[in-house]
């Protein structure tokens, strides 16, 4: 399964559960389809599998399944290896309802639950920061991804259940707030 996907200039870097770093070039499919290849590995314990992970190019921040209270943040080296960079705490209303990882720019990581509640860990010290969850955010509402924009604002990428005659059904909705 893939648990970390990021946006670059590039095109579209996924990791899986597994440890595998995938490159999808361009931005975009093109006829239907979109190369992806395996671009690096993670130095992950055998047999330990991941969780979350938050991407950019770089810098990995992975949670492993037997660790959910840590983000250990890694940093890419030219040769492909990855290095321990640092540890994030993961609060525990986190941890119990994880969301996901996202880096805004390389000083800090984004922790999200699913709940909409984001925590903002700087990587080089500096105050962490709660983003409580959004005005009008419900049960009806299930945050899966989080990213910052340039003026440290955060847009937030939620499913919203609907009910209908035809049953219940789940639409994507963006919850953009300020800094």
């Amino acid at each position: 399964p893939i648990v970390g996907a990021s946006w670059t200039e590039e095109g579209l870097l996924l990791a899986s559960s597994a440890g595998a770093l995938l490159r999808c070039a361009g931005h975009g499919p093109v006829d239907g389809v979109w190369p992806c290849a395996q671009a690096d590995r993670f130095p992950i314990p055998t047999g330990a599998a991941l969780s979350a992970a938050g991407l950019a190019d770089g810098l990995a921040a992975l949670v492993f399944e037997h660790m959910p209270r840590s983000a250990v943040v890694y940093k890419g080296g030219a040769q492909g290896e990855w290095s321990p960079a640092g540890e994030v705490h993961v609060p525990p209303s986190v941890a119990d309802n994880f969301g996901g990882l996202a880096f805004a720019g390389p000083e800090a990581l984004l922790i999200s639950a699913r709940s909409g509640e984001v925590h903002r860990r700087h990587l080089a010290g500096g105050p962490s920061m709660l983003h409580e969850a959004p005005a009008g955010a419900s049960a009806a509402h299930e945050f899966r991804a989080v990213c910052a924009d340039e003026d440290g604002g955060l847009l937030r990428l939620a499913l919203k259940r609907s009910w209908g005659s035809a049953g219940t059904a789940w639409q994507p909705h963006l919850v953009v707030t300020g800094a």
